[in-house]
C-alpha cells in the first residue's frame, strides 16, 4: 500500500485490509501454541485443540473476505476504473489471506503428528 498515494483508493478498503491482516495474525497465534504444545507429551490434546482454533479462524477469515472485503473492492473497482490499483489491492488481499491458508495447512500437519503420537 505504500506504493499508492494517500486517498488513491477507498479508505474503507484500507480499513478492511487492516482488519484482514489482524485476523491473519490472530490465526497464527494458536498455531504457535499448537506447535509448542506438540513437544510436551502431556499437552498433545491441547495442541490438537489449538489446531482447531486455527481452522475456525481461517474459516472466519474466508467469510470476512467473501462478504466484507471482496464486494467492497469490486464496488470500488467498478466506480474508479483504475485497473492497476485494483490489481495491486487484490494481490495485497490475496497475500494476506495466504497467511491464514498456510497456517491452516500447518495446523493440519501438526494435528496429524499429534494424533500419531498419542
Amino acid at each position: 500500500l505504500e506504493f499508492l498515494e494517500p486517498g488513491e483508493f477507498d479508505g474503507e478498503i484500507s480499513d478492511r485490509l487492516a482488519q484482514l491482516a489482524y485476523l491473519s495474525q490472530e490465526c497464527v497465534k494458536p498455531l504457535k501454541r499448537a506447535f509448542t504444545l506438540l513437544f510436551e507429551k502431556e499437552n498433545i490434546k491441547e495442541s490438537i485443540h489449538e489446531t482447531e482454533k486455527v481452522e475456525k479462524m481461517e474459516e472466519k477469515i474466508d467469510y470476512f473476505r467473501a462478504n466484507k472485503l471482496i464486494p467492497k473492492i469490486v464496488e470500488w473497482a467498478d466506480k474508479s476504473h483504475r485497473p492497476g490499483t485494483t490489481i495491486l489491492i487484490t494481490q495485497i488481499e490475496e497475500n494476506i489471506e495466504e497467511v491464514a491458508d498456510q497456517a491452516e495447512n500447518t495446523a493440519d500437519t501438526i494435528r496429524e503428528i499429534a494424533l500419531g503420537s498419542s
